[in-house]
């Protein structure tokens, strides 16, 4: 199945709304792996609570788009800007001085 998959992803077969999932996931992806650690158990225990007992396919549903969702919401305002602030602090650090000795 992967094998095929990545067949199809490769002939163009998965045009459309699949091709634009992954490959909007692919930039903030680290992001996404990172506030794992920090969303899931939040989530996990406010379901918990809210509901007041097990809910294990509740719990993976919105614990699996939450995540998804503050990672995406992280990369684009939190590590975009900072990226950018950053590159446009080298490039000028690292600008010759238009000073002629």
């Amino acid at each position: 199945m992967l094998v095929y998959g990545a067949a199809s992803f490769n002939s163009g077969r998965l045009n459309g709304v699949a091709t634009r999932i992954g490959y909007g996931l692919g930039d903030p992806s680290y992001s996404i792996y990172l506030i794992q650690f920090f969303t899931l158990p939040v989530i996990a225990r406010a379901i918990h609570v809210a509901f007041e007992g097990q809910t294990p396919n509740l719990i993976f549903f919105v614990g699996f788009v939450g995540t998804l969702l503050i990672g995406y919401l992280c990369h684009r305002y939190l590590e975009r800007p900072l990226q950018r602030l950053a590159y446009g602090t080298l490039q000028t650090a690292t600008r010759p001085s238009s000073a002629t000795p």
